[in-house]
C-alpha cells in the first residue's frame, strides 16, 4: 500500500508539473523608413497558438504561418511549431513605434499580450531585442476546465492501481 501511494503522490506531481507558455516577439530594434524587415514570433512549445497583431502603423507583406487580415489587424496560427516570421514594412515617417497584440494558447488555456517597440529612423546600431509576453496562468481570464492532464492523471492512477493489485 505503501508503493501505491508514493505511486500517486509522485504521479500527481508530475502531472501538475506544467510552465507558463512564453510567446515573444524577435524583430530589430531600428529599421529605416519605408524598410521591408522580418520579425518572428516565437513560443517554448509547438502546440496550438493563436496571435493577433496590430499593424495600423506597418505595411504586412507576408507571414509564413496561415494568416488573415481585418483591417489593421493580422490572425496568425501557429500549430505544431515554435515559431512564425511574417514580414512588414516600416512606415515612411520616422519615429518609435509599437507593434502589439494578443496571444492565446488553446490546448492550456493561457492568453497574454505581445509587445514591442520599433525604431524608425535612420538605424545606429540594428541588434536583436527579445520582448517576453509571459503569462502566469493565474491571468487567465477564463476560469480552467478540466480536460486533458486531469484525463491523463486518471488514466495513469487506473493503470498504476491495477498494476500493483
Amino acid at each position: 500500500m505503501k508503493n501505491v501511494v508514493t505511486a500517486l503522490v509522485i504521479l500527481c506531481l508530475l502531472c501538475s508539473l506544467s510552465s507558463a507558455t512564453s510567446v515573444k516577439i524577435v524583430s530589430k530594434k531600428t529599421v529605416s523608413p519605408n524598410e521591408v524587415f522580418n520579425i518572428t514570433i516565437e513560443t517554448d512549445k509547438g502546440a496550438v497558438i493563436g496571435v493577433v497583431l496590430n499593424t495600423s502603423e506597418f505595411s504586412l507583406v507576408d507571414c509564413s504561418e496561415p494568416y488573415e487580415v481585418s483591417g489593421d489587424a493580422v490572425a496568425l496560427a501557429i500549430i505544431n511549431a515554435t515559431e512564425t516570421e511574417c514580414t512588414l514594412k516600416a512606415p515612411s515617417e520616422e519615429g518609435e513605434f509599437t507593434l502589439e497584440g494578443r496571444w492565446i494558447d488553446f490546448l492550456k488555456e493561457e492568453e497574454g499580450e505581445l509587445k514591442t517597440s520599433i525604431v524608425v529612423g535612420v538605424p545606429v546600431t540594428s541588434t536583436v531585442t527579445p520582448t517576453t509576453a509571459t503569462t502566469p496562468p493565474t491571468a487567465v481570464t477564463t476560469p480552467k476546465t478540466p480536460g486533458f492532464e486531469l484525463t491523463t492523471t486518471l488514466l495513469a492512477l487506473i493503470a498504476i492501481w491495477r498494476w500493483f493489485r
